[in-house]
């Protein structure tokens, strides 16, 4: 299978041999960085790992895992969901884990249903959460608020965008958490992986959402839809949504 937006396949990796536990003789996979990570942007690591502090918080880069610590072996961080059949970065800034955000807005409908804020990416034109990584030195909130409002608060009248910004405010800091962890994404590989941070925002009647839906960034579009077990979304997002479904004890 070919690595995305590259011309490197990946080395072949049957189902049972995925996990570092299973001895696999012969693994040699292709080493691979994008010219863009190399090129060195802010939000990428040199590609010497020399100095580089793993499993801690090294600067104002988070390098801590939510599946505890990982191991480093011949200076390089391990994925500890096992072999991609490529080494190296590929599209990724970090050795190790990539922390992003996502964000779940969402309304009540009738009938115990709700409906949350879709993108279509401009990437790859699935349909996700908005949500993106999070910069040097961000929180996760801050990220959470930023991705939103370049996604799908990116309103042209300013005092409307102003007033969707101090709704963030208000209310991703008190949103659910629904998942922290690992993402089963196609850029990532033996080295370099992403992990995210999944927040809902559920409107309440003493705090409407009484401005538009507007798509930016990487986001193609953005729509209103209903969230049920036929929704089309990346597949790793729909579990979420299912999960956030039951918390709210809506009908999934």
């Amino acid at each position: 299978m070919r690595y995305p937006g590259s011309s490197i396949d990946r080395a072949q990796v049957m189902s049972n041999f995925v996990s570092w536990d299973i001895d696999y003789p012969g693994y040699n996979p292709p080493y691979y960085t994008s010219k863009t990570v190399l090129k060195r942007p802010p939000w990428a690591d040199p590609e010497s790992t020399e100095g580089i502090k793993f499993n801690q918080l090294d600067g104002n880069v988070n390098r801590i895992s939510f599946h505890g610590h990982y191991q480093i072996i011949d200076s390089r961080p391990r994925n500890p969901f096992g072999r991609k059949g490529i080494a190296g970065r590929g599209r990724l800034g970090k050795w190790g884990p990539n922390h992003a955000v996502d964000i779940v807005v969402c309304r009540w409908l009738k009938n115990k249903r709700i409906e949350f804020v879709c993108i279509e990416r401009r990437d790859n034109g699935r349909n996700a959460f908005p949500g993106g990584m999070i910069d040097n030195g961000e929180t996760a909130e801050q990220a959470t608020i930023r991705e939103a409002m370049e996604e799908i608060f990116n309103i042209p009248d300013s005092a409307l965008r102003d007033r969707a910004h101090k709704w963030l405010i208000r209310n991703v800091p008190k949103g659910i958490n629904i998942y922290q962890g690992y993402v089963g994404d196609s850029r990532a590989t033996d080295n370099s992986w992403i992990e995210t941070s999944v927040t809902a925002c559920l409107e309440n009647s003493d705090d409407t959402i009484d401005f538009p839906i507007v798509a930016g960034d990487d986001a193609a579009s953005a729509f209103w839809t209903e969230a049920n077990s036929k929704s089309k979304i990346f597949g790793g997002h729909k579990s979420i949504l299912e999960t956030l479904c039951e918390k709210l004890g809506a009908k999934f």
